[in-house]
């Protein structure tokens, strides 16, 4: 099949081509009629000659055909004659065989009457056209000048055309080569996406692996002291209350593993903002008691577009992660807040907590980096794939003196 720049490609040539010869032919219909009339008016210059030869009535034949063949010499002609009746009473040079209409011209020769009754003296040799024969004009131009500018006219069409498809095909060429080089980047930047990827599984799979098989080593420990009956009858409750947190503990890994790894399914609807932040004060009312956070909602009247439980999952994360920084200070301030901006809706979660340190700044969002003991480090690392599942963008900002404020932008 052909591509669309070739078969522009060859479209802009024909066009080009075309336009050349439509040019081409215009040009030498104008030549043509000005060489016809250029003959004409030789014609009309060699009768002028011509007509001197006939004085009173009579004409000399040689010295008619002497100044038909200066006439000859003289306008460059190729053949010029008198005749009468198709026969000629003088001529010079060699009539063509086939005349061109642009190169030949025949017309009536009309001799000057004399004036009065008499006639000029006679002299050897003239003679007196057959009364009632009529005399025709007989010019004919050399073909070469004429063939030349043809094709001259001929020669720079085509080397024009040649210019323009030559033009056209390296204007191809480059519009080919940029798309090529546009493809070869995106497939390059694909490439790298696919290999990033691929390490971001590869970390994923190692990170899963120490976090279940701790678990598990701890759940097998349990219940090959219960199988051996070394755990006393009133412990037996409490050991299998420990089975069971690993055991929960280790499917919230793996689920965790399986939001990171998997496509996103997203059931995009409206969202309104301010119950989506009254719901979330609510679910966390224990978890900020016990922190001795202080939770500020400050959240104009906002719908957007979004998967309702991937976004309140998202926002859970930064506050739980907010309440823990607080925590961890002492207690403090966490502010949830929504506002409109020139190119959409930011949604933004702060607290005055111990903030990042600096050395996790640029790591932060990836999978099993925690600056937390006992973090799972997959917080940060979920929350940004599933606002890059919607379109959106959240980022870090410290905060001053200390604290962070993560910030979650949802275009227009």
């Amino acid at each position: 099949m052909w591509s669309r720049p070739s078969l522009l490609t060859i479209a802009v040539i024909a066009a080009a081509v075309g336009w050349q010869g439509l040019d081409l032919r215009q040009r030498r219909a104008r030549d043509f009629a000005a060489q016809r009339r250029f003959t004409e008016a030789l014609a009309s210059a060699v009768d002028g000659l011509a007509v001197r030869e006939f004085r009173g009535g009579v004409y000399n034949p040689a010295a008619l055909g002497e100044a038909l063949a200066d006439a000859r010499r003289r306008f460059e002609l190729a053949y010029v004659a008198i005749t009468a009746s198709a026969t000629p009473l003088a001529e010079a040079g060699t009539r063509p065989l086939q005349p061109e209409a642009e190169l030949w011209c025949e017309q009536p020769f009309v001799p000057l009457k004399p004036l009065g009754r008499g006639t000029r003296a006679g002299f050897a040799g003239d003679t007196r056209p057959t009364p009632g024969d009529p005399l025709t004009l007989q010019v004919a131009l050399d073909g070469a000048p004429l063939r030349a500018h043809l094709a001259a006219d001929l020669q720079r069409m085509l080397v024009t055309s040649a210019a323009l498809a030559s033009l056209c095909v390296l204007v191809a060429l480059a519009f080919v080569a940029r798309e090529r080089r546009a493809a070869l980047r995106s497939e390059l930047s694909a490439s790298r996406g696919r290999l990033a990827g691929l390490d971001t599984l590869r970390r994923l799979g190692a990170g899963l692996v120490h976090e279940t098989k701790n678990p598990l080593g701890v759940v097998r420990g349990f219940a090959e002291r219960l199988a051996q009956g070394q755990i006393a009858a009133d412990e037996v409750r409490e050991t299998a209350r420990a089975i069971v947190d690993e055991t929960d503990r280790t499917v919230a890994r793996i689920d965790e593993f399986l939001l990171l790894s998997r496509p996103a399914m997203l059931r995009r609807g409206p969202v309104v903002v301010r119950d989506l932040f009254a719901q979330l004060a609510k679910l966390l009312l224990a978890d900020l008691d016990a922190a001795g956070a202080r939770l500020v909602v400050r959240a104009e009247a906002v719908t957007i577009d979004a998967d309702h439980d991937q976004l309140r999952r998202l926002l859970l994360n930064l506050l739980l992660n907010a309440s823990q920084a607080v925590a961890g200070a002492g207690g403090g301030t966490i502010e949830l807040s929504c506002e409109r901006t020139v190119h959409g809706v930011m949604l933004s979660v702060a607290d005055d907590g111990g903030g990042v340190p600096q050395e996790l700044r640029e790591t932060m969002f990836e999978p099993y980096v925690s600056g937390r003991p006992g973090g799972s480090g997959l917080g940060l690392a979920i929350a940004r794939r599933i606002a890059s599942d919607h379109g959106f963008t959240l980022r870090h900002e410290p905060r001053e003196p200390r604290g962070t404020r993560m910030v979650l932008e949802v275009p227009q």
